[in-house]
């Protein structure tokens, strides 16, 4: 096909053009396993770091001071008595969370950058097997909503 000079395309920049050419990807709304996997020990990395316990454990502890040590803190402890005394420590409920942080944010920093640089390093070995599976769920499950 023949374009004419006052044809909308020959008025257009280069960069014009390949915008205009540009195809726009789909964005894909499926839940990533590997994405929450990284969230979840990056957040395990912190609650240890500042309440000693993994997440699960601070966020679902029932009573205050159910098998924790003297210087775990869970959720409901936080909520219900933060400016009482921690047990036998002589400090309050956020004292012992900023002292545990002052503790250990330094380890807590290094494990954050290292656990970012091996879930990139296996997300990319691991992409073909991944692609593998995804597409196994898509077309034999039926399964669009997550992939790993």
């Amino acid at each position: 096909m023949m374009m004419t000079e006052d044809s909308s395309m020959a008025k257009m920049t280069k960069a014009e053009k390949a915008r205009a050419a540009a195809r726009r990807r789909r964005n894909n709304r499926a839940l990533n396993l590997m994405n929450v996997a990284e969230a979840y020990v990056q957040t395990s990395i912190w609650s240890k770091a500042a309440f000693k316990m993994n997440p699960w454990a601070f966020i679902t502890s029932n009573e205050p001071g159910e098998g924790t040590r003297g210087d775990q803190v869970t959720l409901k402890e936080l909520f219900n008595r933060f400016n009482e005394i921690h047990g036998n420590t002589g400090l309050t409920e956020g004292e012992l969370v900023w002292k545990n942080l002052n503790d250990g944010w330094f380890n807590a920093t290094l494990m954050t950058i290292g656990t970012g640089f091996v879930f990139r390093i296996a997300k990319k070995t691991l992409s073909k097997p991944r692609n593998l599976v995804n597409a196994f769920a898509k077309n034999q499950l039926g399964i669009t909503e997550v992939k790993l």
